[in-house]
């Protein structure tokens, strides 16, 4: 779950939204949808214990017309949804890197690390599965301590334990709220992006030996620990910095952050490099998960040239074909949007499908209560709990075309995830209406 938004995005939520008070809120909400959503889609998991995630789960609910809602889940995640997702974090990894050298980094120096992060990570997965696993697992512990240390630092801070003099901010925490539902659906994406991840242990039901015991554990575990340590950074941020501060420090709040706890050195210099490397961490996951997820659609004969990137490399047993097809699907959305604006614009780009397709699985839980009334499930969420989730994914699927202030047309965000989704019908009619395949397959 942790990459590198909860380092980048605060500061852009209290944008939107317009007062500390009601970031805090929606950064409490967010976790809570997480937590709602991890425990609908543990019922899923546990009643279709396969792996797959919501391929698995859309394929089941929704049986007619044969496949389309499952298919089309498949195709954004390939050509949106994850490599949107690593183009977000390798412009992050250029912003902070940049960050330690300079005050004011360029977009389009960022975007040229951007590419030079995407590129190496593709690289390395060609080269050994070994070795991007081992990065990606150290990176995560680097992740851990640095998100950790905001929070413990600022809460120092805030108690008045330091010379730092805290900022003071929730004096009149709710002054300035925003009262524009396109802002809040705009500040809710930059939230559920951090905070995404929650349902990926799902992408591997049918490998997790207990899934009825170690399911909820691991997942609701693992949400409630991230969801801490989230509010808690996020209050550590309004503690330290300085609102006008926070409002103008772009995607690089926790740089600001150190900055005043730590000095010029550590802050701006040293501990950002370990933010980018954060975001390198993010990057390697979504590279790792999106070739499989390619190789297992070619597998099954559901994409177009599906003999060619189904193959796997003899010697180096790594999917070079479906690596680079993912790496020029991301350097194309990296490169495609306004410059300084490409981070924001493919944040909001990726959570339309996103949240689209997570408020369909549960409107497919809902109905297979009474379709697949046979299906063994140990557990069962509350159906208003499942129906407040239905609730926040259509706010999120509607909202975001009501205007609101942005650096690129409001509605572009949306109407392209729209069009993704839409694409995938005409190749859903040639290639899995009427063919004999399966969209029974395994996507980790």
């Amino acid at each position: 779950m942790i990459g590198s938004g909860i380092f980048s995005t605060p500061g852009k939520v209290l944008r939107d939204v317009g007062a500390p008070g009601t970031a805090m809120l929606l950064w409490a909400l967010g976790g809570l949808v997480s937590l709602v959503g991890t425990f609908a889609y543990m019922e899923l998991g546990c009643a279709i214990p396969k792996s797959g995630g919501e391929q698995a789960y859309l394929d089941e609910a929704f049986r007619r017309p044969r496949a389309l809602v499952a298919f089309l889940f498949c195709w954004c995640m390939i050509i949106c949804m994850r490599p949107g997702s690593a183009a977000a974090d390798s412009i992050i990894f250029g912003e902070f890197l940049l960050h330690a050298g300079t005050a004011h980094p360029s977009p389009w120096a960022a975007r040229g690390l951007g590419i030079l992060c995407i590129t190496s990570i593709t690289l390395l997965n060609v080269l050994s599965v070994k070795w991007a696993v081992r990065i990606h697992d150290g990176l995560t512990v680097v992740k851990l301590v640095v998100l950790t240390l905001i929070a413990v630092t600022g809460m120092i801070v805030g108690a008045g334990w330091t010379r730092i003099e805290p900022s003071h901010n929730f004096r009149n925490a709710w002054a300035g709220t925003s009262s524009n539902a396109g802002d809040y659906a705009q500040a809710m994406f930059r939230i559920f992006w951090c905070y995404d991840g929650w349902n990926n242990l799902n992408y591997a039901v049918g490998e997790l030996r207990n899934p009825t015991k170690n399911l909820p554990k691991a997942a609701g575990l693992g949400v409630s620990i991230v969801t801490t340590l989230y509010v808690l950074a996020n209050l550590s941020y309004f503690l330290v910095v300085p609102t006008s501060e926070m409002l103008g420090s772009g995607n690089l709040v926790a740089s600001v952050f150190f900055d005043r706890v730590f000095g010029p050195t550590m802050g701006s210099k040293v501990l950002p490099i370990f933010i980018a490397f954060s975001g390198y961490g993010a990057v390697c996951a979504m590279v790792f998960s999106s070739s499989r997820v390619i190789v297992a659609a070619s597998q099954a004969n559901i994409l177009p040239m599906s003999n060619y990137f189904k193959e796997v490399h003899p010697r180096l047993h790594t999917p070079i074909r479906a690596l680079c097809f993912n790496w020029a699907i991301t350097m194309v959305l990296m490169l495609a949007p306004p410059p300084g604006a490409a981070f924001d614009f493919l944040i909001s780009m990726v959570g339309f499908p996103t949240w689209f397709f997570y408020g369909v699985s549960i409107v497919g839980l809902i109905l297979m209560r009474w379709t697949r009334p046979e299906l063994h499930r140990p557990i069962k969420i509350f159906i208003p709990a499942a129906v407040f989730f239905i609730a926040i994914s259509v706010f999120l699927t509607i909202f975001p075309f009501v205007p609101t202030e942005a650096e690129y047309p409001y509605w572009a965000p949306p109407v392209l995830g729209t069009v993704f989704i839409l694409t995938g019908i005409p190749l859903w009619w040639f290639f899995v209406r009427g063919n004999d395949v399966t969209m029974d397959f395994d996507l980790h």
